[in-house]
């Protein structure tokens, strides 16, 4: 019932705080990472995905990942009409409570290119948003590299933000670096 790359906060948050939750998490490192890859490509690995899911017999899906959330959530509600599909965008910003706020998200670039958390927010109410993609932060990741001064430069244009969505997920990232 849990759609990402790898097994993310996200699964295992359901997991510790509602234990009596079936769950399966579909963790597709075949294709990992999507953030730099076409729509199209995004897509159809999520297809995929979304038919492995019926074929369990498995109704109710999180979309944990903001890049397939961002790119294929539509796509995937046509094809998958029967599917209960939640999208961690949509259950990201709906936590969001304050329209003062300037909030910063940094994300992969295929999420930055769909504005999908800056349609969201803004169906919030919330306008004050500055979208950022970090789309090199992968690279620095999988290579075992320190990301810090890349980050320190990357991140500058949203060092007055108040609130921060942290709009991708990258294996043992270390959010001192932000």
């Amino acid at each position: 019932m849990i759609l990402d790359w790898v097994d993310t906060g996200v699964f295992q948050y359901l997991k510790t705080h509602l234990p009596s939750l079936n769950l399966v998490l579909y963790a597709d490192q075949k294709n990992a990472p999507y953030g730099n890859q076409s729509d199209q490509a995004i897509i159809e690995h999520t297809i995929y995905a979304m038919a492995w899911f019926e074929a369990q017999g498995i109704t109710d899906v999180v979309i944990a990942c903001n890049t397939v959330s961002s790119i294929a959530m539509s796509a995937i509600s046509e094809v998958y009409p029967a599917l209960n599909i939640m999208g961690i965008i949509d259950l990201t910003t709906s936590q969001m409570t304050s329209s003062n706020d300037t909030v910063a998200v940094v994300s992969t670039l295929a999420t930055h290119r769909s504005k999908a958390y800056v349609k969201s927010l803004h169906a919030r109410g919330i306008y004050n948003v500055v979208s950022l993609p970090l789309s090199d932060l992968v690279n620095y990741i999988e290579n075992m590299e320190d990301p810090s001064k890349y980050l320190q430069k990357a991140l500058e244009p949203i060092q007055e933000a108040t609130t921060l969505i942290l709009g991708l997920y990258t294996l043992p990232f270390d959010i001192r670096y932000i």
